[in-house]
């Protein structure tokens, strides 16, 4: 019975591309609301053109991506912001990337 709840348990933790036993759990939507608010645009920061222009999709899609690639080792906005939004990068010359992990954390804490 108790390899069945244990077996139960990552079922669940697998197919809602959560990390399991204790790891860290991401409201994938509501982090989605984060960086939209962090990034002040529509586009979620999204640089390249995307099919549709459903760019919470995308945003969604990279979160839940980022998750199922993520080995467990720190906090996952710190991984995901050095994929997302990657400080020292050409396309930010005014450095604003600087501030986006303290910006979606905020958020992220402040949202329902």
């Amino acid at each position: 019975m108790k390899k069945l709840l244990i077996l139960s348990m990552m079922l669940t933790q697998l197919i809602s591309c959560q990390p399991a036993f204790g790891a860290e759990v991401i409201d994938v939507e509501r982090l989605a609301t984060a960086i939209r608010r962090a990034e002040g645009n529509d586009n979620y920061g999204i640089l390249k053109h995307i099919k549709g222009k459903n760019f919470r999709k995308a945003c969604i899609q990279t979160i839940n991506h980022r998750l199922r690639t993520w080995d467990g080792r720190g906090d996952f906005l710190s991984y995901l912001s050095g994929i997302y939004c990657p400080v020292g990068v050409k396309n930010d010359p005014s450095h604003l990337n600087e501030n986006w992990l303290t910006n979606v954390r905020r958020f992220y804490a402040t949202s329902n």
